[in-house]
């Protein structure tokens, strides 16, 4: 009894610090009333040694190893207080209960956000590859959401307040700490890395600013917050969910950006600027090609890019075509982008790591004058992924997890994606009918995964008979 005695006068003492003075002296009272009416009410010592546990574990709510909905919301101070220790791998030492009401992720309006950003995160693969701290860093994240449901206020508590809403444009966050900062700049040069990062990018913004007024709305009813207070809670809250999805990035992954960059990203800049900054100032090659990239995948101006790609020259456009995601590839949301490459003579089947052409793309875009041109400029309608072999020369497993369709051709991307006219475009300019990929799929076998009746029809009507004796056929 002498043990719990001296654990419950350190778990009280330990509790006032957390508190506010006010709540320090609730506290206080509480105790006190506690010692009255219930401690000195025990005749025994079975019942001193419950009320003790008991008064313990409303104190410190980590005495039992374990932390309830009830517990959370009892005693925020004292849980979401920076102290938890949830582990560093599959276990943890303490048992959350991450599905309370109260949390973010159990709030409806906020599922279709979390979910984009587990698809960006994509974190789908076995876990031999990812590793056990896959499983810590989610439970520090959900105990995260579970704070700024129960506690939003105690998120900005250690960091500088988000004081106006995010500038995705341009990647500019006011306020927030380091780390935000950087996931939010490299979030953003994630995103221009390729059209499905954009893509995803967009989706997940656009969703962020849905959810941003909702969920200020839900702190101001929740939390008797102003709106003032609610709009920057609201922030801090969702910058858990864009650290989520940025990730926990290597260092050599974020990029100091130029004056020449910050330019190109501003949709408001003028292509004069542009080529002020050009003129006045020297720019190495990484830089210039880096800013063309970003002026392609966001559809800027055709004079932008002239001026860029004239800057870049010839020489350095032929041999950087093709880096991570081809040029070509980038510059498909703009049809007069995309022919103004091509007359410069850009690689037209560069491919990136995984060998997808910028042709494959324009297929899944159903993007027809864009494949059009890139075919008139020739492309390689029979061009294929690589093989897994190239794709995994150590036979390692967690490269590309989930790897199975490789050697795909454009006119498998067709069938799967597109529609009877790219099919024909391709086989007018060539492509085979029978290719089929390593698994022994052909078009016919994509038609059906694509669930794309009329290219199924189409190419059963040329005489093409399934290639693959596993593809599962249609009932």
């Amino acid at each position: 009894m002498s043990e719990l005695d001296a654990q419950l006068g350190e778990a009280y003492r330990a509790a006032k610090t957390q508190y506010s003075p006010a709540k320090a002296k609730l506290l206080t009272a509480e105790q006190r009333q506690w010692l009255d009416n219930v401690r000195n009410r025990c005749t025994n010592t079975n019942c001193l040694q419950k009320v003790y546990e008991a008064r313990l574990d409303e104190l410190d709510p980590f005495a039992d190893k374990q932390v309830t909905c009830a517990e959370m919301k009892r005693s925020p101070e004292t849980i979401f207080s920076g102290g938890i220790d949830l582990g560093s791998g599959t276990a943890s030492p303490i048992a959350v209960d991450y599905t309370c009401a109260e949390s973010l992720d159990q709030q409806k309006f906020m599922l279709p956000l979390l979910g984009l950003a587990e698809k960006i995160r994509n974190e789908d693969g076995p876990r031999a590859c990812t590793g056990t701290i896959v499983a810590a860093l989610w439970r520090y994240y959900h105990f995260s959401l579970a704070e700024a449901g129960f506690a939003p206020t105690m998120l900005q508590q250690d960091r500088p307040p988000i004081t106006a809403d995010i500038d995705w444009n341009l990647s500019q966050l006011a306020g927030g700490n380091v780390a935000d900062q950087k996931a939010i700049r490299y979030f953003k040069q994630w995103s221009e890395g390729s059209l499905f990062n954009l893509s995803l990018y967009r989706e997940f913004t656009t969703e962020f600013d849905r959810v941003l007024p909702i969920l200020a709305r839900h702190y101001e009813t929740s939390f008797g917050m102003g709106g003032k207070d609610a709009q920057i809670s609201a922030r801090n809250a969702l910058m858990l969910v864009v650290q989520r999805a940025a990730g926990s990035f290597p260092r050599s992954e974020l990029k100091e950006e130029s004056v020449l960059m910050r330019l190109v990203r501003d949709s408001r800049t003028r292509t004069e600027e542009i080529q002020g900054e050009l003129a006045t100032q020297r720019h190495a090659e990484d830089e210039i090609h880096s800013a063309l990239a970003a002026a392609l995948i966001n559809n800027r101006p055709l004079q932008t890019v002239a001026a860029l790609t004239r800057a870049l020259g010839p020489d350095a456009l032929q041999r950087r075509g093709g880096e991570r995601e081809a040029l070509l590839s980038l510059a498909l949301g703009s049809q007069q982008n995309l022919e103004h490459l091509l007359t410069q003579k850009v690689p037209v089947n560069a491919a990136n790591d995984f060998g997808k052409t910028a042709l494959f793309y324009a297929i899944g875009a159903n993007n027809h004058p864009a494949a059009e041109a890139l075919v008139s400029a020739g492309a390689d309608v029979n061009h294929a992924y690589k093989s897994a072999k190239e794709l995994r020369p150590d036979g390692d497993e967690c490269v590309y997890p989930g790897l199975l369709h490789t050697r795909r051709t454009p006119l498998m991307h067709a069938a799967q994606h597109s529609d009877v006219k790219m099919i024909g475009t391709l086989l007018k300019a060539g492509a085979r009918l029978d290719a089929s990929d390593d698994l022994g799929y052909n078009a016919l076998d994509y038609a059906v995964l694509g669930t794309n009746k009329d290219n199924e029809a189409y190419l059963k009507s040329l005489g093409l008979a399934f290639g693959s004796q596993a593809q599962a056929r249609p009932k």
